[in-house]
């Protein structure tokens, strides 16, 4: 089963996706904040992370650059989330989800982001929930 972490410093949608997440057939870590998705990704084996954009002490693009510093987190994809336009235009070949949007829309994200970089398991069952 594919593992996914999910960053996000907004703590009522965090527990929310993460819960969604898991009833469609994913193991999910989530972390509050930037430093903290870093410790757990340096302390559990991860296929993709799903990170906020806009968070208090680092940010969804200085986590993926924290990320491709060290030689055992470099190749892990990343998922961007932000309801904010002008820091989704700032990452224009990111791979972004807007916010809101449907669990779903983001279990396609994430399946595809791993079979383009051929990790997890994509044996899922296609449920359909919205966040």
């Amino acid at each position: 089963m594919p593992t996914v972490l999910i960053a996000d410093d907004d703590l009522d949608l965090l527990p929310i996706l993460s819960e969604a997440l898991t009833e469609e057939g994913w193991t999910v870590l989530s972390a509050a904040s930037g430093v903290s998705a870093l410790a757990v990704a340096r302390s559990s084996p991860i296929d993709v992370i799903l990170a906020d954009v806009v968070m208090e002490d680092m940010s969804g693009p200085a986590l993926e650059a924290a990320f491709k510093l060290d030689p055992a987190l470099e190749g892990i994809p990343f998922i961007f989330m932000s309801a904010a336009m002008a820091e989704l235009r700032e990452l224009p070949s990111a791979l972004v989800l807007r916010k809101p949007f449907g669990i779903e829309e983001a279990a396609a994200v994430l399946k595809n982001c791993l079979r383009e970089h051929g990790g997890g398991s994509l044996s899922m069952a296609d449920h359909h929930h919205s966040l």
